[in-house]
C-alpha cells in the first residue's frame, strides 16, 4: 500500500489532543484515515451510496432505527464512540446492525482515544472481539484496501 497524503506522525499529532464529541469528529477522523492509508473516501469510491457510505440507515435487529457511522458492503460496519464511552456496549450496538447491513465480516467501534474495539460478526465468521491500538492499521482499513485493490484490478464494487 502506498503512503497516503497524511503521515502517521501528522495523523497522531492531529488526533492526540482532540476533545470534541463523537458527532463532531467521526467523519473527519475516518476521512483522515483514508488519507493516511491512501484509500478512497466513501464519496469518491461510491458517489451513488450503493456500497460505501457514512450514516447508513438501518432497521436494527429487534426493531428500531439506527445509523452505522461508516459502512462498506461485504466488508465492514464501523460505529464511532467518544472518548471514555463503553466500547463493549458500542460493539453490541453495531451487532444490532449486522443483519440489516448484509452481515459485514467486521464490526468495528472506533474511538479517538487510545483503543478501539474490533470484532468479526459476519455470516460464517464466529463472533469475536478484541481491543487494539487506535494507531495500528485498522482491520476495517485492511478490508477497505483489499476492496479498493480489487476494484482497481477490474473486479468491480464489493458485494
Amino acid at each position: 500500500m502506498s503512503v497516503g497524503t497524511l503521515t502517521p506522525q501528522q495523523f497522531a499529532a492531529k488526533w492526540r489532543g482532540v476533545r470534541q464529541n463523537e458527532r463532531a469528529i467521526a467523519q473527519q477522523h475516518f476521512l483522515d484515515l483514508c488519507a493516511l492509508f491512501d484509500q478512497p473516501t466513501p464519496a469518491t469510491a461510491d458517489p451513488t451510496v450503493a456500497f460505501f457510505t457514512f450514516e447508513k440507515g438501518v432497521t436494527k435487529t429487534g426493531g428500531g432505527k439506527g445509523y452505522a457511522d461508516v459502512w462498506m458492503r461485504g466488508h465492514f460496519a464501523c460505529e464511532y464512540k467518544g472518548k471514555r464511552k463503553d466500547l463493549d456496549a458500542a460493539y453490541q450496538q453495531v451487532l444490532l446492525y449486522r443483519e440489516p447491513l448484509e452481515n459485514p465480516v467486521l464490526a468495528e467501534n472506533a474511538s479517538v482515544g487510545p483503543t478501539r474495539h474490533a470484532g468479526t460478526c459476519g455470516a460464517g465468521h464466529p463472533g469475536s472481539a478484541r481491543r487494539v491500538s487506535a494507531l495500528r492499521l485498522s482491520p476495517a482499513f485492511q478490508a477497505m484496501a483489499r476492496a479498493a485493490r480489487a476494484r482497481g484490478s477490474g473486479a468491480g464494487a464489493p458485494g
